[in-house]
């Protein structure tokens, strides 16, 4: 399976809030529907790893627990929209 730009770009680096909010201010509009089945897997599942890596980071950080409910938040309409 090839990887998607997001996943070979984000994979497991921690993110700092201040990296959380260049990543935001530099972030394009990305269209699931428009993607291929593999591509749209591979966005579902970088989002998650994200997810989890910031849910961690959260836990000695809660500033950072309003962008865990964010990821939440968008993860759920991700699998909802287009199921994985």
């Amino acid at each position: 399976m090839r990887l998607s730009s997001y996943n070979v770009s984000m994979g497991s680096k921690k993110l700092s809030p201040e990296d959380i909010l260049k990543i935001q201010s530099s972030i394009s509009l990305i269209e699931p529907e428009d993607m291929s089945p593999e591509d749209r897997t591979s966005f579902i599942n970088g989002v998650m790893l994200d997810y989890e890596n910031i849910k961690k980071e959260a836990k000695r950080d809660k500033t950072l627990n309003k962008y865990t409910d964010m990821y939440a938040e968008v993860l759920s309409h991700l699998v909802k929209t287009f199921g994985h």
